[in-house]
């Protein structure tokens, strides 16, 4: 019976590399988890998000093989295990990048992945058609969006979300055609908007071109000018959004000069009432990276309503860290290190041991 629903083993590898000029061998065991699940794992003074049942398996085998002195190690998540094998010269054998034939083909694979919502908050046109810089997502659950778009970050290793939390950067990448976009993952409860406001978002989404969910007008616009005014973005980006959509602004009384200078103080009043309308509130994005334009340390700036701002508000509401998926296929990687000459105790025969505890935990 197998001890761990979901893992499997799909490939070992004996391999040998030059590290820091020694030859170093080490069992490398690629297992995938087809409904991955990510817990909360403690790592002495520090918690962290982790694939549950690969950190546990790792766990397990380190345990029950403790000759092998901690040369056993488990991939955390899909960005350690591709950090893993690009650090072993092994990504281009070993792993294949999903690649996109389009920009609709990558969204079909978001509308269709489980216990996923997402939103495109604004500039959704320019998504479609590649014309952006980037694409901004909002989405109910972090894991699952970066594994269903094999999504890789591009922050620097220790900046990452997945390396310190709630504050690290979101930023990553997909394929598409061949060529790399960049995408944000922001997700449920990270603060870029109310999380509140987020969960709306998502639940009343609506398809737009029988493509990509967007929100609903009047959260599209709002989102808009909470993104101008809180967010600390230049005047003239928000002009630009403004005058473009200028009809739908003023359908949802948002005053918009047709030239000239914006008249901002009457654009806050009219995202302050909607807030104030919607029960929302100012928050700072835990994205260090998003400007905080409506406080001072822990004060509003004079013209934005202070009804209970909390730069923590949604830390006790959090969302979306669950992540069960019947049909993803999520790549990790188990490594046992033999470390020869350096390491005399972990043998052959130890890494064999090591091996046939795996067959035996995954019933293979």
């Amino acid at each position: 019976m197998n001890e761990r629903p979901g893992l499997r083993i799909v490939n070992t590898h004996n391999i040998t590399k030059e590290l820091n000029g020694t030859n170093v061998s080490f069992a490398l065991f690629l297992i995938h988890d087809v409904s991955p699940s990510y817990e909360m794992r403690n790592f002495g003074t520090s918690s962290r998000h982790v694939n549950q049942k690969m950190h546990d398996l790792g766990m397990t085998v380190q345990e029950q093989t403790t000759a092998l002195n901690g040369s056993i190690y488990t991939t955390h998540n899909i960005q350690e295990t591709k950090d893993v094998l690009n650090g072993f010269g092994l990504m281009e054998e070993f792993y294949i990048r999903h690649n996109f034939s389009n920009i609709a083909h990558m969204f079909q694979v978001l509308n269709d992945a489980s216990n996923l919502q997402y939103v495109v908050p604004r500039d959704y046109y320019a998504s479609l058609s590649l014309a952006g810089t980037d694409i901004d997502l909002i989405v109910s659950d972090f894991f699952i969006a970066k594994s269903a778009l094999d999504a890789e970050s591009i922050a620097d290793p220790g900046a990452r979300f997945e390396d310190v939390g709630d504050h690290g950067s979101i930023k990553n990448r997909v394929t598409v055609n061949g060529q790399h976009v960049e995408v944000d993952i922001r997700f449920l409860g990270d603060q870029y908007y109310d999380c509140r406001w987020q969960q709306y978002m998502l639940q009343t989404r609506v398809l737009l071109q029988n493509t990509v969910y967007v929100p609903k007008e009047e959260d599209h616009v709002f989102g808009l000018l909470y993104h101008g005014l809180a967010h600390n973005k230049p005047e003239a980006a928000l002009a630009y959004h403004a005058r473009k959509l200028r009809q739908k602004f003023l359908r949802h009384n948002i005053p918009v000069t047709e030239a000239g200078p914006l008249d901002i103080h009457a654009m806050r009043h009219a995202l302050n009432t909607f807030l104030w309308r919607r029960n929302y509130t100012y928050t700072c994005s835990l994205d260090s990276t998003v400007g905080c334009n409506f406080c001072n340390g822990t004060e509003l700036k004079e013209g934005f309503v202070g009804f209970g701002y909390s730069k923590s508000i949604c830390l006790s509401t959090r969302l979306g860290w669950r992540c069960e998926k019947d049909h993803e296929i999520e790549k990790a990687v188990s490594i046992a290190t033999d470390m020869g000459s350096l390491h005399p105790a972990f043998t052959v025969d130890k890494v064999a041991k090591a091996r046939q505890l795996l067959y035996t935990l995954l019933a293979l």
